[in-house]
């Protein structure tokens, strides 16, 4: 650097540092005067049955391996740093349960593993003997940092817009909560100190109790349904007998039409 090279740097210094501070300059971090921004926390996204289907196939095509990652991230609700830095010490595959010991709140905090998540694991296991960091990589490379470059591709090649690994958290919540799980119980498995942090997620709750009530506009009339033998509208008291059975028999009907479907053409629990 040549000796007049500095001087725009001084002068940036000058702008930046107060006047107290320009004489400890060397000594400390300018950046922590600038004000930071402020995360978005209403952001929501996760993704599509397509969506997912695509990010799969990019990783079974590009780095199969790394299957059991996504896996245990869209089925625990982890952060990247708490699932890239977990130990097979912490992780009881006969309790089902993974124990957090360095979260971000500060407090310890377990996870229950669902059947998926447990398949996740039992791969993973075979893979690393149980020992040592459970995603870490063969190279002995940071797991955050070797990560990076296996999931940016992926997720290029499956064309996913606006989508990152944080949002893998944000897609496990979205999940429990159109899958019924309350906000309380979704507050500890995320590990949120306050409820406030998870009422993002009270929308997703409520398109769905609009859908199971929508059902009801589905049910089929009183003319398309049988009458039981010997019953007939045409006294007073047999018409009365006459909607009680109707309104039960439209009930059970609701109950085996309207019931949502897997996808395969049955019907779920």
């Amino acid at each position: 650097m040549e000796a007049g090279d500095g001087e725009p740097l001084q002068g940036l210094s000058v702008a930046v540092l107060p006047a107290g501070d320009r004489e400890r300059k060397g000594s400390q971090n300018p950046a922590r005067f600038v004000r930071r921004l402020r995360e978005n926390n209403e952001r929501v996204r996760f993704l599509s049955d397509e969506e997912e289907k695509r990010l799969r196939e990019a990783i079974q095509s590009e780095c199969p391996e790394h299957t059991p990652d996504l896996d245990v991230a869209l089925n625990t609700g982890m952060r990247k740093g708490e699932q890239y830095g977990l130990n097979w010490k912490d992780v009881d595959l006969h309790a089902r349960r993974l124990t957090l010991r360095e979260t971000k709140n500060g407090s310890v905090r377990h996870i229950p593993l669902n059947s998926v998540a447990m398949e996740a694991f039992k791969t993973l296991a075979k893979r690393t003997g149980r020992r040592g960091r459970v995603f870490g990589p063969p190279d002995g490379s940071h797991p955050v940092l070797a990560h990076r470059g296996w999931w940016e591709a992926v997720v290029e090649k499956a064309e996913l817009v606006d989508f990152h690994w944080h949002d893998t958290r944000h897609h496990f919540a979205s999940k429990a909560v159109m899958a019924g799980v309350d906000l309380r119980t979704l507050q500890q498995l995320l590990g949120h100190k306050s409820l406030q942090m998870v009422c993002r997620y009270t929308h997703l709750s409520q398109s769905h109790e609009l859908a199971a009530v929508e059902k009801l506009c589905k049910m089929p009339s009183d003319s398309t349904l049988p009458l039981k033998l010997g019953e007939s509208q045409s006294s007073e008291a047999g018409s009365s007998i006459n909607g009680f059975e109707l309104a039960k028999k439209a009930s059970q009907a609701a109950c085996v039409t309207s019931a949502p479907s897997d996808g395969n053409g049955t019907c779920e629990d």
